[in-house]
């Protein structure tokens, strides 16, 4: 029977999801900034999706951690390819992110 920490981490996924589902409305009128909202969107999703893994890590099971691994490597790719997007419309730093 799944732990708390499981029943907790549905919490995170769905935030994580939200973010990214109106991360995505925003990028629609966004116009040249449209890189820029949907870099801050994945990041600030993919940090939810870290903490939902987390909270299963947290449940002893030996899947939450191939779950924590699998979306830090996905993190660190969705980020590097949304960098080299911001790059190459020439809108400014993926850093620069305006809030």
């Amino acid at each position: 029977m799944p732990g708390l920490a499981v029943h907790a981490s549905v919490v995170p996924f769905a935030i994580a999801v939200l973010v990214i589902v109106v991360g995505f409305a925003r990028v629609l009128p966004s116009g040249r900034m449209a890189p820029d909202e949907l870099a801050a969107s994945v990041a600030l999703g993919l940090e939810f999706f870290l903490a939902a893994g987390l909270l299963r890590l947290a449940s002893n099971e030996i899947s939450g951690l191939g779950v924590v691994a699998a979306i830090v490597v996905l993190r660190r790719v969705i980020a590097a390819g949304v960098g080299f997007a911001v790059k190459a419309v020439g809108t400014g730093s993926a850093r620069d992110i305006r809030a």
